[in-house]
């Protein structure tokens, strides 16, 4: 994800735990330490033959340096979640992640909101 102006964009991947998987393109906007963004999942054409893109609205706000609380809506459901900020300890700072910890009752964490510089 990139953010310039208040305007945030970028692109990233997507998998479930024995569930669907595929790519993600992020857009929204940001000011101060609330962030909104629009998320469009498409599936693996290849394995998810007549799926089409989803997509899903994310409000939230910072609360720390690694984490940020909101609202996902998804499918007419609207749940809470939590961004989490990884980082590969094998390549140390140049790959942090973004991980959505989705909190409801199917959700496992799975969302990879690209990666941020």
């Amino acid at each position: 994800m990139h953010e310039a102006l208040g305007t945030i964009d970028g692109s990233g991947n997507f998998a479930g735990e024995a569930g669907p998987f595929g790519t993600l393109a992020v857009s929204g906007t940001v000011a101060n330490d609330s962030l909104h963004l629009r998320i469009i999942f498409v599936y693996d054409p290849t394995v998810f033959l007549r799926s089409t893109p989803d997509t899903s609205e994310f409000a939230g706000v910072l609360t720390d340096r690694d984490h940020i609380d909101g609202k996902m809506t998804r499918g007419g459901s609207t749940f809470p979640t939590r961004f989490e900020r990884s980082t590969n300890p094998l390549l140390g700072a140049r790959e942090r992640r973004f991980i959505a910890k989705l909190d409801d009752e199917d959700a496992s964490p799975r969302t990879v909101l690209g990666h941020l510089e």
